[in-house]
C-alpha cells in the first residue's frame, strides 16, 4: 500500500517543490511577503527535472505492485500443512455440552449442533453452533478460525448471543491438539480464556473450556464433544 501511495504522489510534491514560495515570493524578517520575478519556462522545466530525477532516485529499492501482488498471492496459498489440520472440523456434527455451575459446582449437561464449512477459498473453517438450551438459555454463536501465515499461528474469532462484543485467540497446534487463548470483557471485568481442541479422528473432535482465575491458575469450566452426522 505504502509503494503506491508513495508514487501516486510524487507528482504533485514535484510540482510543489518547484512551484513553491522559493520560486515566486520569500517572507522577510519584517513579515512582508518580497515578491521575485516569476521564473522562465526553461528554469522551471530544468527544476521539475531535476525533482523528477531525486524522486526516482529515492525509489530506488521499492518493490513494484506486481512484486507485492505475487508475494501476497503466496503468502494466501493454503497448501499448507496448517490449514489442512483443520479439514476434520468440516461437516455437520452432532454436540454434548457439559459445563459447571460456578455458583453451585453443579454439572449442566445439554446437546447442540454445528455445521461447519469451508469459507474464503479454504482459508478459513465458519463454525455456526447453536443449542436450544445451554446453562438454562438458548445458545447461538458463529465462528472462524485458520492460519495465519504471517504471524505463523493459528486465529479465531467468535461471537454468540450472549455478548456483544467479538473475541479473538490466537494459538498453536502440537500433533493434533490446539491450543488457543485470548481475552473479553465481561460483567466483572476483563476474563482471559483458554480453549483446547482435540481433533480425535475425521468424526471426531472435542472442545475443552479453561478459565484464569485471580491468582492465574487455569481452571477447566466444561467442554463440548462433536459426532460426525454428516
Amino acid at each position: 500500500m505504502s509503494c503506491c501511495t508513495n508514487r501516486v504522489g510524487v507528482l504533485p510534491l514535484i510540482v510543489a517543490a518547484a512551484t513553491g514560495a522559493g520560486a515566486y515570493g520569500l517572507w522577510s524578517s519584517a513579515g512582508e511577503s518580497e515578491v521575485s520575478a516569476a521564473p522562465s519556462q526553461e528554469s522551471l522545466q530544468d527544476s521539475v527535472r531535476s525533482k523528477v530525477q531525486e524522486a526516482q532516485e529515492a525509489q530506488e529499492g521499492v518493490p513494484s505492485m506486481e512484486d507485492m501482488a505475487q508475494v501476497w498471492l503466496e503468502l494466501a496459498s493454503t497448501d499448507t500443512p496448517e490449514h489442512k489440520a483443520l479439514a476434520p472440523m468440516v461437516g455437520t456434527f452432532s454436540a454434548t455440552s457439559s459445563f459447571i455451575d460456578p455458583g453451585t459446582g453443579e454439572e449442566m449437561a445439554s446437546t447442540g449442533k454445528s455445521v461447519n464449512e469451508w469459507v474464503l477459498g479454504e482459508r478459513f473453517v465458519r463454525t455456526h453452533f447453536s443449542s436450544p438450551e445451554m446453562m438454562g438459555m438458548p445458545f447461538e454463536g458463529i465462528g472462524h478460525i485458520g492460519y495465519d501465515r504471517i504471524s505463523k499461528e493459528y486465529i479465531q474469532s467468535w461471537m454468540d448471543n450472549w455478548f456483544t462484543g467479538i473475541m479473538i485467540e490466537t494459538g498453536q497446534m502440537e500433533g493434533n491438539v490446539l491450543t488457543i487463548q485470548g481475552k473479553m470483557q465481561g460483567p466483572m471485568g476483563e476474563e482471559r480464556m483458554r480453549h483446547v481442541l482435540t481433533i480425535d479422528d475425521n468424526d471426531h473432535h472435542t472442545l475443552e473450556f479453561f478459565m484464569q482465575m485471580p491468582d492465574g491458575q487455569w481452571m477447566s469450566s466444561g467442554s463440548i464433544k462433536y459426532t460426525r452426522t454428516k
